[in-house]
């Protein structure tokens, strides 16, 4: 089956409105019909739901039941260095189909991108449409929020309560990723990932002050998306569902 993400607000009982671009796929590319099934995304869960009938942009649903939540319990929320070109755009695919909860583009120090607020904006807006076309792919029951490009103090105050940071830091020769990982109690989990420059010292002591711990990947110097991709699949795999099991 397709899948769609429908916004709390196009929810009425058991109906529910796919609109806009969505609704035109469905209609004009998919050529979908009245009868046909597909899943929903709605308000964080998955359903099975048949189409009702169309009108002008709109597609009408009716809900007919629950699909099992292929969530994790624990949520990872990447903090991640603002690197150039495409690669930011390859990290939020993958992210996303790894299970990411949230991603925060950091521009730190090292950062070849700084961005203003227009050209943030802008950059946050096509993010999120690649989340979502990722979650969509995936089947996610959830999409990961994109949040607006900030410096490094401010993204960790946008972190939930309790979250447990870990950094990943090439200079980090002492503490293993897997220890810090083993050691974690919270449900929230947020990871920092430098850019192609790394994490300056000072934004390391930033990060300490703020309760975050950090940590090496091993004896290689990897570049920034790898790592944050090796970093969020290694967690996922040592602590929520990546090797099967929930």
């Amino acid at each position: 089956m397709a899948k769609f993400f429908v916004k709390s607000g196009d929810i009425e009982g058991d109906l529910a409105y796919i609109r806009g671009n969505d609704a035109h796929h469905m209609m004009n590319v998919l050529r979908m019909k009245t009868g046909d099934s597909v899943e929903l995304g709605l308000l964080g869960k998955s359903c099975e739901a048949e189409i009702v009938s169309f009108a002008g942009d709109s597609v009408c649903l009716k809900i007919v039941r629950d699909l099992p939540d292929n969530e994790s319990d624990i949520r990872f929320h990447l903090l991640l260095g603002i690197s150039k070109g495409e690669k930011m755009d390859w990290v939020i695919e993958k992210a996303t189909e790894l299970g990411v909860w949230s991603i925060i583009p950091v521009m730190l120090a090292r950062c070849v991108v700084q961005l203003d607020g227009k050209s943030a904006g802008k950059k946050r807006e096509r993010w999120q449409r690649i989340a979502e076309a990722a979650a969509k792919q995936c089947r996610r029951s959830h999409i990961p929020e994109i949040l607006q490009p900030c410096k490094l103090n401010k993204a960790v105050l946008t972190l939930p309560e309790n979250t447990e940071i870990i950094a990943l830091w090439e200079n980090e020769n002492e503490a293993a990723y897997k220890t810090a990982l083993r050691n974690t109690q919270s449900k929230d989990i947020a990871l920092v990932i430098g850019a192609e420059g790394g994490i300056e010292v000072a934004e390391i002591e930033l990060l300490r002050k703020n309760g975050a711990v950090t940590a090496g990947l091993g004896s290689r110097i990897l570049r920034a998306e790898t790592a944050a991709i090796t970093a969020l699949a290694l967690a996922s795999y040592e602590l929520a569902d990546l090797g099967g099991v929930k």
